[in-house]
C-alpha cells in the first residue's frame, strides 16, 4: 500500500536504482580483505592461497638464485600486461581439486612465463588462460638458453602459442592440454617433449 499523495509519482527509475544498490552491497567484492597485491618487480619467497588471489601489476621477475614457490590453490590475475621472467627457479604445485589459476583481470593479457639462462621451473596443475605476449612469436612459455621446464596436469588455454623453445632449452609436458591457441608449438633449436 502507498500511502503517497499521488502513487504516480513514484519515479521507477529511482525505484530501479534502488533496488540494483542493495542488491549490489549484498555481493563479495574481487578485492577482498583477504586479497594481496604485487607491483612490478622481483617475486621470491611463496605465495600460499591465504594471500589469494594476488592482483599483479606488471611484469615479474624471479632473479637467478632466488625462487618463487606457489602453493595449491592460488589465484594470480594480471591487471596489466605483464610477463614472469625466470632466471631462477619457479615452482607452482596445484592439485586436482586446488589448481593453480593464472589468468588476465582487468589487463586484456599476460604473459608469457619467460625462462632463460639457466632457470629451472616446475609446474603442476597450473591453469592458464588468456595467455598473449605481443613480442615477436608470442607464445605462453618461452623457453631458451638452458632453461628447463616440466608440466604436468597443466592446461594452457586461449594462448597465442603455447610453448617456444628456443636455443638449448628443453620442455616436458605430461598430460597437459594447450587449447584454442592461434598457433602451433615452435621450436627453434633445443627440445619439446609431449607425453600422455
Amino acid at each position: 500500500i502507498c500511502h503517497c499523495r499521488h502513487p504516480e509519482s513514484i519515479n521507477m527509475k529511482n525505484l530501479y536504482f534502488a533496488i540494483y544498490s542493495i542488491f549490489c552491497l549484498t555481493l563479495p567484492t574481487t578485492a577482498d580483505a583477504d586479497s594481496t597485491s604485487v607491483g612490478a618487480g622481483v617475486a621470491t619467497g611463496t605465495w600460499a592461497v591465504d594471500g589469494s588471489p594476488y592482483h599483479v601489476t606488471g611484469s615479474l621477475y624471479i632473479p637467478r638464485g632466488d625462487s618463487l614457490v606457489i602453493t595449491s590453490g592460488v589465484e594470480i590475475i594480471f591487471d596489466e600486461p605483464g610477463e614472469i621472467l625466470v632466471d631462477g627457479v619457479l615452482r607452482a604445485f596445484g592439485t586436482t581439486d586446488a589448481p593453480i589459476l593464472i589468468h588476465s583481470g582487468l589487463s586484456e593479457d599476460w604473459g608469457p612465463i619467460h625462462l632463460r639462462g639457466d632457470a629451472v621451473t616446475s609446474l603442476e596443475y597450473v591453469h592458464m588462460t588468456g595467455v598473449y605476449a605481443s613480442w615477436d612469436g608470442g607464445g605462453g612459455m618461452l623457453v631458451e638458453g638452458q632453461a628447463r621446464a616440466t608440466l604436468v596436469q597443466c592446461k594452457s588455454i586461449f594462448s597465442a602459442r603455447p610453448i617456444r623453445v628456443d636455443d638449448n632449452g628443453a620442455l616436458l609436458a605430461r598430460n597437459s592440454l594447450f587449447a584454442d591457441s592461434r598457433a602451433l608449438f615452435e621450436v627453434a633449436g633445443g627440445a619439446l617433449v609431449l607425453l600422455n
